[in-house]
């Protein structure tokens, strides 16, 4: 398995203020490994694709945090 590498640059870095949980988790095609920014509306997590095992970011968006006309597409 290749080493996974921080990113270089980041305007919000994730203090570790998460909820503790440091538990994989598997999302479809990929593996969420952790947290690496915040944002106003979404949360930007380290992970890794289970087949190829090339390293990925995952966004997660806060969909309540969205304009309501975004909500619905």
């Amino acid at each position: 398995m290749a080493a996974l590498q921080s990113p270089k640059t980041s305007s919000r870095r994730s203090k570790g203020d998460g909820d503790g949980d440091t538990r994989d988790v598997i999302l479809g095609k990929y593996t969420k490994i952790e947290e690496i920014g915040r944002g106003s509306f979404a949360t930007v997590y380290q992970g890794i694709h289970n087949k190829y095992r090339s390293c990925v970011a995952i966004k997660a968006v806060n969909i309540s945090s969205l304009n309501p006309k975004l909500r619905t597409t």
